[in-house]
C-alpha cells in the first residue's frame, strides 16, 4: 500500500517500523549512548521511527546527529506533523524524513520502504480496499445496524450500512446496488459526501466512502435474517455504542 506525504529530509530507506503513539523528545526520551528509548527500553537503531510529532529542547537536533555519527540512529523518520527540532536533526544527519502522513495507518513491525525525496511510503503486505458506508436517513433519524461478531471493522457494534465495491464498479453504482440488495423501500434521493476516511484493521486499510440516502418512508423490512436495526436521533442522547469516527461524520449532518 502506498501513502503520500511531504518531504522534510530527502533520501531513501527501508526497514521495520518502531511506532509510538506519543510525542518524542530526543533529549531525555532517547539514551544517546545506547540509542534506546529510556522508558520502553527498545532500540531505535536501524528502525523506521514513526511518531506523531517531536518536542523538547533544541539540543534534541544534536542528539539525533550524535546518534547518526555513532551508528545508533533510525534509518528514517515518519511524523504526522514535523516540528523544527526533529526536522533539523534529520536534515543535518541526512536521515530521510516525511510528515503529513496518517500514522494511524502504519503499525508497529510493518516493513516499510521510504522514498522521502518523492514523499512516498510503501507499506509491504498491506492492501487497500474501498468500502461504502451508507447513511440511511428517514425524517430526522438515521438507521444504525448491529454488526455481527465477524464484521471486519465494527464487530458487535452499531454502525452505518456497509457494502463492498466490486471489481470495475464505480462507487456510486456500488452504493446503489447495496441499497437495492438490502431494502424494500426506494430512496427518494441520494448523494455522495465529499470526504472519506481510512481505517486500518490487520493487513487491510479500508477506504470508507460515505453516501447518504433519503428514504421516502420509514423502513418496514430488510432483506435477510436476524438483522437488528434501530433509529438514531442526532438531537437526542443515545446509549448506542458507535465508533467515534463514524459518529463524527453523522454529526456533521446535523441539518438532516
Amino acid at each position: 500500500m502506498i501513502l503520500k506525504g511531504r518531504m522534510i529530509s530527502k533520501g531513501c530507506a527501508e526497514g521495520n517500523v518502531l511506532k509510538f503513539n506519543r510525542s518524542i523528545s530526543f533529549l531525555g526520551d532517547v539514551n544517546i549512548s545506547t540509542g534506546k528509548m529510556e522508558a520502553e527500553k527498545v532500540d531505535i537503531q536501524d528502525k523506521i521511527l514513526v511518531f506523531p510529532y517531536g518536542r523538547g529542547s533544541t539540543v534534541g537536533s544534536f542528539v539525533i546527529y550524535n546518534l547518526k555519527v555513532h551508528g545508533r540512529a533510525p534509518v528514517a523518520i515518519i511524523n504526522s506533523l514535523a516540528e523544527t527540532i526533529v526536522a533539523t536533526g534529520a536534515v543535518i544527519s541526512s536521515i530521510p524524513m516525511i510528515d503529513l502522513v496518517n500514522t494511524d495507518l502504519i503499525m508497529n513491525g510493518d516493513y516499510v520502504i521510504v522514498n522521502a525525496s518523492e514523499g512516498v511510503i510503501e507499506i509491504k503486505n498491506v492492501e487497500m480496499k474501498d468500502l461504502i458506508s451508507s447513511i440511511i436517513a428517514v425524517d430526522k433519524s438515521i438507521i444504525l445496524f448491529k454488526q455481527p461478531e465477524w464484521h471486519d471493522l465494527y464487530p458487535k457494534g452499531w454502525a452505518l450500512y456497509t457494502s463492498d465495491v466490486k471489481k470495475n464498479e464505480t462507487l456510486e453504482h456500488a452504493a446503489i446496488r447495496g441499497i437495492k440488495e438490502k431494502f424494500e423501500e426506494n430512496a427518494q434521493s441520494f448523494k455522495k459526501l465529499p470526504d472519506s476516511i481510512m481505517i486500518r484493521k490487520g493487513q487491510t486499510v479500508w477506504n470508507v466512502h460515505f453516501f447518504i440516502f433519503y428514504m421516502e418512508r420509514p423502513i418496514s423490512s430488510i432483506k435477510g435474517k436476524n438483522i437488528e436495526y434501530k433509529p438514531f436521533r442526532l438531537d437526542k442522547t443515545s446509549n448506542i455504542d458507535i465508533d467515534d469516527k463514524v459518529l463524527k461524520v453523522i454529526r456533521e449532518l446535523s441539518n438532516l
